[in-house]
């Protein structure tokens, strides 16, 4: 019998727990594969993608580098056309806060509504060797944390009557962040006082 290691920090399952649900789930960046086997206790369906050629019993693992974004869609095409668009989809894959960007564009559109995706290991963009990277305002966490936000917020002044809708709730902890595809439909409430 073969151990399978894998290295999370201590807080993330409880946070898994909390955050993740559903029938499928998809994570980057397996290694070796335990936390895919973590994931068969609570999803039917487990999906992985590594760079290394990696083999999970009950789960279908696909080997691509990130920085293939072509090869990423047509994983992310493949998965949901056997199963739907996936529940969940863990970013624990190079930690590197371009790829963590890029790969969320191109994943985001095959998360069903009401899915959660995560992306671990936020601390990366702190090392000296990427600071330089978010201080320039190159794809990142942070870059993508503003564009969300201001993506949510967009909507005319002129048109303030027209519900504008808000397709993301994020929820973020110590190295990770959990942004949940919801859609709430905004619409301006003006209340008037007497006094």
């Amino acid at each position: 019998m073969k151990t399978i290691k894998g290295l999370k920090w201590s807080h993330f399952q409880g946070l898994y727990d909390q955050h993740l649900s559903g029938k499928s789930i998809l994570e980057l960046g397996v290694l070796q594969g335990a936390s895919l086997i973590e994931h068969k206790k609570r999803f039917q369906h487990v999906f992985g993608i590594d760079m290394n050629e990696v083999q999970v019993p009950g789960c279908t693992v696909y080997q691509c580098n990130v920085n293939n974004l072509q090869r990423l869609r047509s994983i992310g095409e493949e998965i949901v056309s056997k199963v739907g668009p996936l529940d969940a989809i863990i970013d624990d894959g190079s930690h590197r806060p371009f790829n963590q960007y890029k790969v969320f564009r191109t994943l985001w559109p095959f998360l069903a509504e009401g899915g959660m995706y995560a992306i671990e290991d936020l601390h990366m963009a702190r090392k000296w060797r990427w600071r330089f990277w978010t201080a320039l305002g190159l794809p990142s966490v942070p870059r993508l944390l503003k564009e969300l936000n201001n993506e949510q917020h967009e909507w005319s002044w002129d048109n303030e009557d027209i519900p504008r809708k808000r397709p993301y709730t994020i929820h973020i902890y110590p190295n990770i962040i959990f942004i949940q595809k919801i859609t709430h439909e905004i619409k301006n409430v003006w209340t008037e006082k007497v006094v």
